[in-house]
Order: structure tokens, then C-alpha cells, then sequence
């Protein structure tokens, strides 16, 4: 029930995204990015391909978050006058990142449906992902941690569960040198205060309870 619950309420939020009355796609296109902002532009039309990456639910399937990866930025406008949106393409999960409102702080992972995967597998035909995201700077609960780069263990060290104990959070804050799904305001990492649990964006996962205190108390996590 709590997983048709998260993703209705998903669904829902990225809805209010797509402005009303409008086309199946953004009628100046869009633009799919990878390694080294090297960019390949898609008209409206062409976009109609991919009507997963505009309409929350649209065939579309609400998943755990994708590890840090090589990956893909797609951008687009409806209008001249609206902002422009960003959904992030993991193509080794197979998964989009995309935000569910325009406040650019809050985010749901998904898998496309076949007809919208098939058309972004091959808008990305002849570009190189961008690497992964190299961490930077790592904040937990406002303490700096060192070794910033092993942080990116916090997404394989752990089991997904849809149980956990009471618990305050610390908020874990990243930041790479090129915008990503896993460093930018919407990416909502967390370390359980007591215990062994991580929230990553909506999911929460056990994790040892080593790598927690470590991560509490802002050391490496290698």
C-alpha cells in the first residue's frame, strides 16, 4: 500500500508540471546533453517520441533511486516565459530523474514506458554519457566530511525496507562540480540519527550500522 501510495503521489506532482491544454511535448523541443555538454537537439515533434519524460504516470513506473552513474541531461522549455525543466537519464539503470514540481527541491525516479525508452535510447545514439558524479564537498548535518567521494557509498551499502524505528535525520548535503541527480537541491539524502538507515529521495534503506556512525560523524566511508 505504501508503494501505491508514493507513487500516486508522484504521478500526481509532476502533473501539475505539464501546463494545461498543452501539447504531448514542449513545443520548441527539447535538448539531451552528455560528456562535455556535447548537446543533439530534438523538434516537437521528434520530442512526441518521448511523452514519459513530460507526463507523470504516462506508462511510466516509480522505482528506487539510481546509484551515481554515467548519465544524461535533458532540457526543455513549454514556453519562452516558463522555466526551463532538467530530467536527469541513467541509461545503466535505465532510469530518469525528474522533478515533480517547479520548485526544483523535490524529485522521483522512474523507469519510461517501452514506446518513450525506445525513443531516448535513441536520441542518445552517438553521444557519451557524462561520468558519474564526483563529489566534492559533503555536508551531514551541517558538519564538512571528509573523503567526499565515499560518499557515494551510501547508495550500495544498503537494503531497501519499508519499515524503520522512529527516528530524527541529519540531512546529507553533496556537491560535484557539474550539476547532477545526486548533488543537486533535489537530491534529499539523509542519515538515520540513531541506527543503521539512510533516506534517499523518498526510499529509505538499512545500512551497517558502522557505515552510519561514520557518515554521522563525518568521516570516510571507504
Amino acid at each position: 500500500m505504501r508503494r501505491f501510495v508514493l507513487a500516486a503521489l508522484a504521478a500526481a506532482s509532476v502533473l501539475a508540471l505539464v501546463p494545461a491544454a498543452r501539447a504531448k511535448a514542449p513545443p520548441s523541443g527539447i535538448d539531451v546533453c552528455g560528456a562535455a555538454n556535447a548537446c543533439t537537439h530534438l523538434t516537437g515533434d521528434q520530442a512526441e517520441r518521448l511523452p514519459g519524460l513530460f507526463i507523470g504516470g504516462s506508462g511510466s513506473t516509480f522505482r528506487m533511486p539510481a546509484a551515481p552513474a554515467p548519465y544524461f541531461t535533458v532540457h526543455w522549455q513549454w514556453d519562452a516565459d516558463q522555466p526551463v525543466q532538467t530530467t536527469y537519464y541513467v541509461p545503466g539503470a535505465d532510469r530518469i530523474r525528474r522533478l515533480n514540481d517547479n520548485s526544483g527541491t523535490a524529485a522521483s525516479w522512474w523507469t519510461l514506458d517501452a514506446f518513450s525508452d525506445g525513443g531516448l535510447k535513441a536520441a542518445v545514439q552517438g553521444l557519451q554519457p557524462a561520468p558519474a558524479a564526483t563529489f566534492t564537498y559533503v555536508t551531514v548535518g551541517g558538519l564538512t566530511a571528509r573523503d567526499p567521494q565515499s560518499y557515494a557509498r551510501l547508495w550500495h551499502v544498503g537494503r531497501q525496507v519499508w519499515t524503520w524505528p522512529a527516528t530524527a535525520w541529519l540531512q546529507v548535503e553533496l556537491q560535484s562540480a557539474q550539476p547532477s541527480p545526486w548533488s543537486d537541491a533535489a537530491a534529499d539524502i539523509r542519515i538515520a540519527r540513531r541506527g543503521g538507515y539512510v533516506w534517499i529521495v523518498r526510499w529509505v534503506f538499512k545500512i551497517p550500522v558502522r557505515i552510519a556512525a561514520l557518515a554521522r560523524s563525518g568521516r570516510s566511508l571507504d
